[in-house]
């Protein structure tokens, strides 16, 4: 029989957004977050873009900052 996780271990977030952070790898492999700024451009840059067919030399896959 399956147990409900104790309620220590659930973390309830009553925020209806989602937080994305965003990351780039530096040459030596190691990544470090975008500010909150820029990962907000970034989320809005891919809200924009949503539906889009994505060709060559599109931001399918680089998003100018």
């Amino acid at each position: 029989m399956a147990m409900a996780p104790s309620p220590s271990l659930v973390q309830v977030y009553t925020s209806p957004a989602a937080v994305a952070v965003w990351e780039w790898q530096d040459g030596l492999g190691t990544w470090h977050p975008y500010s909150a700024t820029v990962c907000s451009f970034i989320e809005q840059q891919f809200v924009q873009q949503k539906g889009q067919r994505f060709g060559l030399g599109s931001l399918a896959h680089s998003i100018p900052l």
